[in-house]
């Protein structure tokens, strides 16, 4: 069961459609260094070229996993 679903994920991070790149919380670590998200990529994305998940998308998703994981603490 994720700790933040994709439907009350825009609480926790400043981001909102269609720049939202992280569909969900799944687990943290007890010291919260470590933290595991989930992204469904569909094919519509903003950052989805040529049928590829580009390195702008990438890198999005990385940080708004950082504050996620902020946000959720």
């Amino acid at each position: 069961m994720p700790l933040i679903t994709q439907q009350n994920i825009t609480n926790y991070i400043p981001q909102r459609a269609p720049i939202v790149m992280v569909s969900s919380l799944e687990n943290i670590s007890d010291d919260g260094k470590d933290c595991e998200t989930t992204l469904l990529i569909a094919a519509d994305n903003i950052f989805v070229e040529n049928g590829f998940f580009n390195e702008s998308g990438l890198v999005e998703n990385m940080s708004q996993s950082a504050a996620l994981k902020e946000g959720y603490f």
